[in-house]
């Protein structure tokens, strides 16, 4: 059972503004933080502990952030590469029927639906989908690639 004379200087700490961490480091033994917090309870901070800790959890979030950014980054990759390294052998396995429904998929996803027009069209943006399409089509259909018109449309709000 720790002394009077600890619990004293614990709240001495306090009092000159140290935080819990800085008064454990000062003692030199760990002291939990909800028994520091207990002691030092009717101990009033001053404005300008409050305004350096404020900081200090600002400069420690922003460094803990950009360290998230970089594991998260990480996570998700590793997460792809394992999905294609998994689901790579199974393209070969896919038989001329499923692959002629994953094109009708996509095609009612992203393709364009006009009665009057008698072609295919497909609005993405994104590169990886217009190539699976198009893959698809040539696959699926003796299509050449140089039948293939193309027509980019920019929009200024996107």
């Amino acid at each position: 059972m720790l002394t009077k004379d600890v619990r004293q200087k614990i709240q001495t700490l306090r009092l000159a503004g140290n935080t819990y961490t800085e008064i454990q480091q000062t003692l030199g033994f760990r002291i939990p933080k909800p028994t520091l917090s207990y002691w030092c309870k009717d101990i009033k901070m001053k404005e300008s502990y409050n305004r350096r800790v404020r900081k200090a959890n600002i400069n420690h979030l922003k460094k803990i952030r950009k360290m998230a950014i970089v594991t998260l980054r990480e996570k998700q990759e590793k997460r792809r590469s394992d999905l294609v390294e998994k689901n790579v052998p199974l393209l070969g396995c896919i038989n001329e029927q499923t692959k002629k429904i994953m094109l009708c998929i996509l095609y009612l996803a992203e393709g364009g639906k006009y009665e009057s027009s008698r072609m295919l069209s497909l609005g993405s943006s994104d590169p990886k989908i217009i190539r699976f399409y198009l893959t698809l089509l040539k696959s699926c259909y003796n299509i050449q690639s140089s039948k293939f018109r193309v027509r980019i449309q920019c929009r200024f709000d996107q």
